[in-house]
């Protein structure tokens, strides 16, 4: 008994002592090195390895582009990842706290550095990277002997890959590069991140270089089939098709997973095809997927590649056919479906099929991701064409309605009446075929819940109802109707038609006459039924009734309601026309609409417009006999207009620009004198500007200027006395407002001084936290489209995950803008702004030309909408509020 008491007690004190982490003891070490291993960091370790494989098995990749070397959680993924991070950093926490033996910055506790790394990785796939960091240099600066500061090197490099930290970057590749003891275990992985490395920079030659390393050193066959999916990659953007073939095919070699596999055989089916010259080959091979069950889920992408081929063999309407096949099929891919639908719209914007392009753009602009290449241009593009349909209907609508309101009274109701009844015909064919297919699907539910597998009929039996072998009994007329029975017991017998719960419906008109368009002759008068109403069950003519009533409402009877038809087309023509021109580039479609303008419209209100209009398509295109034929008219019977005077003199526009520059400059270097209280000189200068320029829109602001100083010179009263003269000569302008507004503070306090000089921006406010836009302010010479295409691309290139949006507007007679909308505050503005300035491609664009660029809140963009005389006191005020501030 007192031997076993003994042994007990021994082992008690020896376990105690094993336990200390201060004495460095073979029975500690043993102890530390075997508890950590097994107890906290293999669990941690096994934990993070899983996670980190199923990221790579999970990742989605882009085929669209160069695939990244490494499959890192994204942002949203890693916040995600947080929990499990924090279970494992908990596990690797707990093994440092309990077992690390750091005895006079010595580390005899073999895992600790291993334990440290891990939390590093934790930190880097939480995308905590500075946190990562930290880690990774302790275990380098601690382990300086050790081969094992390599791997947290490399870990080191990839989070200044993955930082944009360049610089760091390279620093450490030199050192790694000229380290003789380095493992040669580590050599796949380290060439793979300086592959990554060039890859992030678009330095190809060099990243091809240190991926073939990689790829040549690589052990583990999913790397493998990665690392040669992306050298094929990087040797087809070369060119190279001999090497981007070989690579694709080695990638396949190695088991890459379905999707990688599936794109390797595509681009080898291509290039092989295109290689040994026989393009019909690679449609064969791609026909031939198309059989094959296990590329049921890529069909859309094999069409797509079938289009390419037809492109390339200039085989239109075969690659308009395989486009349309890819849009049906694709489900799950919308990336895909949107490249598909954008080919297609292209396809018909160069045919000038505008309404079926417009349909394609908006199917693209609503697949493509924002980061698609040109994503911004091509979601303009797609305004520019809804507007174009928008009023190329418009016009189809009033044509078609005033060609009806032009017939006799009789002949009318002939042609309504015939429209009712061909409606209620279509209705009716479209109910029995609708109640056809809803028999035949219940009678086949009603055989699959109740036929006995062995028995035709039922699963694997014979042949569902409706079809063409059916001989058993189940398949006679009888069961057809089952369906329709049940719909009946629980619907009632109601009639099936479109927007059943309204009193009046749509209807199309249908006429023999080739220029009617039956389409657009919709009547929009509906209403809902109220309540009171549904309760009443209408008979079949007093339903016809009412929407014969409904169509003739629509129809422009009347003088002023032909008026006002004639004007809506008229508006069409002109903005179409101008569509064409300035965002479609399409001239001769311009030139044929605004001919049609003058033919049907002679006296129209944009005639001398047009007239220039179809002056300048016809020197575009060229047509010297027509762009004669203009010029004429313009110089004979508009002698004495702008546009004459600019056919003239070439240089007008640039000469009145240089004129409205220098007045502009007068104006700002008095406003200036007028801030810093040099009343003296600004009110001199306010009087001059009558004589130098005796017609200036900015006279009321001179004049405004010129009673404040005059106050501010000799007295208040006779600033009071100067500002109502101000209200009462311009009592349409916004100086008005400023004026009244601080008339009424003098008067209040009895024309105290307590009157700010910069009253005359009054108008605008800051308000950093408000909503703002980005504008650039520009000449009507300007090409529009070409500063909304450079826009888009700058943003797409730096801002693509910004949620911005472009949009344009004429602001007046002589000037348009362009504003991104989608910040959220000024800081995020002023970010943009700042970077978008110097913009030289938006530079090239403008030219000479001035243009004005700034950023605004929304309510003071509104305020400036309202106010559009004000934009330069606007200007003054983000010079004054943003720029200096």
């Amino acid at each position: 008994m007192f031997f076993r008491r003994y042994i007990l007690l021994f082992t008690l004190v020896v376990f105690s002592w094993s336990c200390s982490t201060k004495k460095n003891t073979w029975v500690n070490r043993k102890f530390h090195n075997l508890t950590s291993h097994y107890n906290g960091y293999w669990a941690a370790n096994e934990a993070l390895i899983e996670f980190e494989n199923n990221t790579f098995k999970n990742y989605k990749d882009n085929y669209e582009k160069i695939l990244p070397v490494f499959t890192y959680t994204t942002i949203d993924e890693g916040k995600a990842a947080t929990g499990d991070m924090e279970k494992i950093y908990k596990r690797a926490s707990a093994v440092i706290q309990y077992h690390s033996m750091l005895i006079r910055d010595v580390e005899y506790c073999a895992w600790i550095k291993n334990t440290y790394q891990l939390i590093g990785r934790t930190h880097f796939h939480k995308h905590d990277y500075f946190a990562g960091l930290e880690a990774f240099e302790y275990v380098v600066n601690k382990n300086k002997k050790h081969p094992y500061r390599y791997e947290a090197m490399l870990w080191m490099l990839r989070t200044y890959n993955e930082t944009g930290l360049f610089s760091s970057a390279q620093g450490l590749i030199d050192l790694i590069s000229d380290e003789k003891t380095f493992p040669k275990k580590y050599s796949s992985d380290f060439n793979a991140i300086v592959a990554d490395f060039y890859l992030k920079q678009e330095d190809y030659n060099k990243a091809i270089d240190f991926l073939e390393i990689a790829f040549k050193d690589c052990k583990k066959r999913k790397f493998k089939a990665r690392y040669a999916y992306i050298l094929a990659q990087l040797y087809s953007q070369q060119g190279n098709g001999t090497n981007a073939y070989k690579y694709y095919d080695k990638s396949l070699g190695y088991g890459p997973n379905d999707d990688m596999a599936f794109n390797a055989k595509l681009n080898l089916a291509t290039y092989k095809a295109f290689a040994e010259g026989n393009p019909k080959k690679a449609k064969e091979m791609f026909l031939d997927m198309l059989d094959q069950e296990k590329y049921k889920d890529y069909q859309d992408q094999v069409y797509f590649a079938l289009a390419q081929l037809c492109e390339k063999e200039k085989e239109f309407d075969e690659e308009a056919k395989y486009l349309t096949e890819s849009v049906k099929v694709s489900k799950t891919n919308k990336n895909q479906k949107g490249k598909s639908s954008l080919k297609l719209g292209e396809l018909y914007l160069k045919n000038a099929k505008y309404e079926l392009a417009q349909a394609y753009y908006d199917t693209a602009v609503s697949n493509l991701n924002k980061d698609y290449p040109n994503y911004y241009a091509i979601e303009s593009k797609q305004k520019s064409l809804k507007t174009l349909v928008g009023y190329l209907q418009t016009i189809a609508t009033e044509d078609s309605l005033q060609k009806v309101a032009g017939m006799s009274e009789n002949d009318r109701n002939k042609l309504i009446d015939k429209m009712i009844a061909d409606k209620k015909k279509r209705i009716e064919e479209e109910k029995k075929k609708l109640e056809e297919q809803k028999a035949i699907q219940e009678a086949n539910k009603f055989l699959q819940d109740n036929t006995p597998v062995n028995l035709p009929g039922g699963p694997g039996g014979g042949p569902p109802i409706g079809s063409q072998t059916a001989t058993w009994y189940y398949y006679n007329p009888a069961a057809l109707s089952f369906g329709l029975s049940e719909f009946q017991k629980k619907w009632g017998n109601r009639k099936l038609e479109d927007n059943w719960r309204r009193s009046v419906k749509p209807m199309v008109v249908n006429t023999d006459d080739p220029n009617l368009n039956p389409d657009s002759l919709a009547a929009n008068g509906d209403k809902p039924k109220t309540e009171k109403e549904e309760k009443k069950t209408l008979s079949q003519e007093e339903l016809d009734a009412q929407e014969k009533e409904a169509f003739i409402k629509n129809l422009p009877l009347n003088k002023e309601q032909l008026t006002a038809s004639r004007e809506k087309v008229i508006d069409a023509y002109y903005n179409c026309g101008s569509l064409y021109r300035e965002e479609l580039s399409d001239l001769p479609n311009a030139a044929s609409t605004f001919e049609k303008l003058q033919s049907k419209y002679p006296d129209n209100k944009y005639k001398l417009v047009t007239y220039y209009q179809l002056y300048r398509i016809y020197l575009a295109l060229p047509d010297d006999a027509l762009a004669e034929k203009f010029k004429n008219i313009i110089l004979n019977e508009y002698s004495k207009s702008e546009y004459a005077d600019i056919i003239r003199n070439p240089e007008y526009n640039n000469q009145k620009q240089a004129t409205k520059n220098k007045e502009e400059l007068f104006y700002e270097e008095t406003f200036n004198l007028f801030s810093n209280a040099e009343y003296q000189q600004a009110f001199q200068r306010c009087k001059s500007a009558d004589s130098l320029f005796p017609k200036s829109n900015l006279k009321p602001k001179y004049d405004l200027i010129a009673a404040i100083s005059l106050g501010k010179l000799n007295g208040l009263n006779e600033m009071l006395s100067a500002l109502k003269k101000v209200v009462a000569q311009y009592p349409t302008d916004a100086v008005k407002i400023k004026a009244s507004e601080m008339i009424a503070i003098l008067e209040k306090n009895g024309a105290s001084e307590d009157v700010s000089n910069n009253a005359i921006q009054a108008l605008f406010n800051k308000e950093p936290n408000e909503q703002h836009f980005y504008v650039i302010h520009f000449p009507m010479s300007v090409s529009l489209e070409g500063i909304k295409s450079s826009i888009a691309s700058f943003i797409n290139d730096n801002f693509s995950a910004g949620g911005l949006r472009v949009e344009d507007l004429v602001f007046n007679s002589d000037r348009k803008m362009v504003v991104v909308k989608g910040f959220e505050n000024e800081s995020k503005a002023a970010t943009f702004y700042s970077l978008i300035k110097d913009s030289e491609e938006i530079s090239n664009q403008l030219g000479t030309t001035v243009a004005t660029q700034f950023i605004i809140s929304i309510n003071n963009y509104n305020t400036l909408l309202k106010n559009q005389k004000e934009s330069e006191t606007y200007v003054k005020f983000f010079q004054s509020n943003y720029l200096k501030g």
